[in-house]
């Protein structure tokens, strides 16, 4: 019966990808346009294919092995994948950020629940940790990009181009993505506000990684704290990575070692 469970996620996942390759139309220039400083850097977002690979991947192997597990983890974790591919409709509107910011919210809330209900880790289970491995990187992941949507639905901080003249659109456009760019390249350092963000992230992300445990939730937030601007000049953010090392190796004791 697991096999159906599974099944949906693979339906849930293609139907995100589908979403974002059809209808993300506009997703980088509002992340542009509304973005808040301590967003990371572009390159960060790459870690959507590590996720949806490893999910694809995971997916695959419980239903060739069908695997035992949390029928209801699987359910939230579909429902997460849907709440993804919802939001790059709302998103790529450019007009209802914060709708998108609590529909990117809701499936962090889904993921981690699923986390919590699965207990992968816990289990002690090669198979179950393995299987739930996706999960954990997703969830970390989410916890950042709901972080960062909130951020951008409650500030709204457009950057300031001032006016020219443009024969047509393509053009206007070219020269804001030109000015946007020279912009953020001169904030070489961190900034007080993303400063605390990012320690504030950090924390939540060790805690929870402590709390479901799972060692692996802290890393995809980690990857965010690596490429923020500042990185690696500013102590605040090796701050921020230790707090994330710490929690990782404290969650390995609690499943491992000493059970609390």
């Amino acid at each position: 019966m697991t096999a159906v469970y599974f099944g949906l996620i693979l339906s849930s996942l293609a139907l995100s990808i589908f979403t974002l390759g059809v209808f993300g139309r506009h997703i980088g220039e509002s992340a542009a346009r509304y973005r808040v400083s301590f967003q990371p850097d572009g390159r960060a977002f790459s870690i959507w294919w590590l996720i949806y690979t490893t999910t694809f991947a995971a997916s695959l192997v419980g239903l060739a092995l069908r695997a035992e597990v949390e029928r209801a983890a699987l359910l939230l974790w579909s429902g997460t994948w849907l709440l993804t591919a919802i939001w790059v409709l709302v998103f790529d509107d450019q007009r209802k950020l914060v709708l998108a910011a609590l529909v990117l919210l809701g499936a962090f809330g889904t993921s981690l629940a699923a986390l919590f209900l699965q207990q992968a880790w816990p289990s002690q289970t090669g198979e179950q940790t393995l299987l739930f491995a996706p999960l954990s990187l997703l969830s970390g992941w989410l916890l950042v990009a709901s972080s960062v949507g909130l951020g951008s639905a409650l500030t709204c901080s457009e950057p300031s181009f001032g006016e020219i003249k443009a024969d047509n659109e393509v053009s206007l456009r070219i020269w804001e993505d030109a000015t946007r760019d020279a912009i953020f390249a001169r904030r070489k350092e961190t900034t007080t506000t993303q400063v605390v963000m990012v320690v504030i992230l950090a924390f939540v992300g060790g805690c929870l990684a402590l709390a479901i445990p799972d060692p692996l939730f802290v890393w995809p937030i980690a990857w965010a704290v690596i490429l923020q601007r500042g990185f690696p000049r500013s102590c605040w953010m090796w701050l921020a990575l230790a707090i994330l090392v710490a929690g990782s190796v404290v969650s390995i004791v609690r499943v491992f070692v000493w059970k609390f």
